[in-house]
């Protein structure tokens, strides 16, 4: 005791009182059940330690439960949680009369129904369910506690024939002095339960014995109401029992007639079934001859379509031919023209009898145009060329590496290289058709005037080269 301080007297029996406490460790409030065993008879002072011993075996939400036992001056001390709500005695009284909603009464009834659960399935009867045993605590959880009169039953259907409890909720067979087990808790369960419907105890009179019959009278009430039940039920067995047969003698007949639907039915099913695979197959040997026919109209109609092509592609063919010849015409005569030799004869010829490679090159040096340019004025389409940072007073040198930049510039410098190497190397024997295709593929028909000016840039450089010499 020392380690919980001593609050109100919550309640007194003959054999002791239940005391709000607080445990000095966690502040909380319990409740201890002190029970005085120094003159209590042996029996009832097992009974006492009994309780205890229970009350510290179960755990459950609705159970009251015990945390401590220990005797203290002679008593024996049980500390239990506390419920702060009271019990449901208390809470009846308080309504003064209001009744209670159905949805309460069922949320308290299924606690109480698991609580009581849990104490049968450990072979424990309560033999003292009342309101005053049932409390609450924060929070509207219901729990059953006083186990002062609970007995452990050696096996589940063994009974118990101590007579304990309260009055007002004792079973007729407690009543009766008879043997009984777990159905006694569920007949004070079902007081309870009358209590909180009717805020009225079920069975009511002016003293013990006349409760006891009223008890009595009810159980036998209701055991003879069985009875009539099971007789009415027998009769009624036997009055159905030929209308039964009539009426499986009716199900029998609609069975056959649904029989003979069902295989008249079916053969129809099966008759509509083959017509229908006849139907199909048709169907699908006229689909396949009509895609036979697309086949071969399709085989017919490729081929046709491959002579087509051939011809269109052989007549390509000799028209690319000779536009390609054509076209070998144009370009060689656009070449000679830009190197300002067509319409001379190959041979030089007209009145000079074919003179000789140092008469050609005097044509070409003594040409206007490049006459122009060992001047340092290039021509371009009969246009003088305007090259950039170049003044009229420079030299021929500076002039000529101007042109050979503005023409890397305008030709790029791989394609510049390679006209200008190749109008280097031009001899008499290449052919000239030959050479101007070259001279179209690296320049393009755009830039091919700028032959002109590769000329006139090789020209002066041979000129400037002699001069040196």
């Amino acid at each position: 005791m020392d380690k919980y301080v001593r609050g109100k007297l919550l309640g007194k029996g003959s054999f002791g009182c239940a005391i709000l406490v607080t445990n000095k460790l966690d502040n909380k409030n319990y409740v201890i059940k002190e029970i005085d065993i120094s003159r209590m008879p042996k029996a009832e002072r097992d009974a006492a330690e009994q309780e205890a011993k229970l009350l510290m075996a179960l755990n459950h939400p609705n159970i009251v439960r015990c945390t401590e036992c220990f005797t203290h001056l002679n008593k024996l001390c049980i500390v239990m949680d506390w419920c702060s709500e009271g019990d449901l005695y208390g809470l009846i009284q308080k309504r003064k009369g209001q009744q209670l909603s159905e949805d309460t009464i069922m949320d308290w009834l299924v606690q109480m129904c698991l609580g009581l659960k849990h104490v049968h399935d450990r072979k424990i009867l309560h033999r003292d369910i009342k309101t005053q045993n049932v409390f609450m605590s924060s929070g509207g959880l219901l729990k059953l506690g006083d186990f002062g009169v609970s007995k452990v039953l050696n096996s589940t259907f063994q009974l118990a024939t101590t007579a304990v409890g309260t009055p007002y909720y004792l079973s007729p067979e407690i009543c009766q002095n008879r043997k009984y087990n777990q159905k006694s808790d569920i007949w004070s369960l079902g007081c309870v339960l009358y209590e909180l419907a009717t805020l009225k105890h079920a069975f009511e009179a002016p003293n013990m014995r006349a409760l006891i019959q009223k008890a009595k009278r009810a159980a036998d009430a209701e055991a003879n109401a069985k009875r009539e039940l099971d007789r009415a039920k027998q009769r009624e067995v036997a009055a159905l029992g030929a209308a039964r047969e009539v009426e499986r003698m009716k199900l029998e007949e609609q069975r056959r007639r649904l029989e003979a639907d069902r295989v008249k039915q079916e053969a129809e099913r099966r008759r509509k079934d083959a017509a229908r695979v006849e139907e199909e197959r048709r169907a699908k040997a006229a689909e396949e001859a009509r895609v036979r026919m697309s086949v071969e109209e399709a085989r017919r109609q490729k081929e046709a379509e491959a002579r087509r092509k051939k011809a269109e592609d052989e007549a390509r063919r000799k028209d690319a031919e000779r536009a390609a010849k054509a076209e070998a015409a144009r370009n060689r005569a656009v070449v000679e023209q830009q190197l300002g030799r067509g319409g001379q004869p190959e041979d030089g010829g007209g009145g000079g009898g074919g003179g000789s490679g140092e008469d050609e090159e005097d044509d070409i040096y003594n040409d206007e145009k490049h006459a122009a340019a060992l001047h340092g004025q290039f021509m371009l389409n009969g246009q003088v060329v305007e090259l950039p940072g170049v003044q009229p007073s420079d030299s021929l040198a500076l002039k000529v590496e101007a042109l050979r930049v503005y023409l890397e510039k305008h030709l790029g410098t791989e394609p510049f290289l390679k006209v200008y190497r190749r109008l280097e190397s031009l001899t008499a024997d290449d052919d000239e058709g030959a050479v101007s295709a070259e001279f179209l593929a690296v320049l393009g028909p755009e830039r091919l005037p700028y032959l002109q000016l590769v000329h006139q840039l090789i020209v002066c450089e041979e000129n400037m080269h002699m001069e040196g010499a």
